[in-house]
């Protein structure tokens, strides 16, 4: 790698960020798909809490469908969003 053999400091990270994060053919279809493994990942463990904490503090069962369902359209916004940006922006 090129980008991190010389200079130092803000530059040489960045270079390394270009490289693994789509400048690099051979990097930017694996390091995609382990981004978006990773926000799969972090925003099943946002839901799966939220919905925890929603049975135990929210009793009101209409009350607690309507928050879940706010949370639900969140994630799926989220998750939305991270593809969009992953897949479908043209850098």
């Amino acid at each position: 790698m090129v980008a991190l053999s010389g200079g130092s400091g803000w530059w040489r990270w960045e270079m390394a960020l270009v490289v693994f994060c789509g400048g690099a053919g051979r990097y930017a279809g694996w390091w995609r798909w382990l981004v978006v493994w990773f926000f799969v990942c972090m925003l099943l463990h946002a839901w799966l809490g939220v919905r925890d904490v929603l049975r135990d503090y929210v009793p009101h069962l209409p009350s607690r469908w309507v928050l879940q369902a706010m949370v639900d359209i969140a994630v799926l916004g989220n998750a939305l969003a991270v593809l969009w940006i992953l897949f479908g922006m043209n850098v």
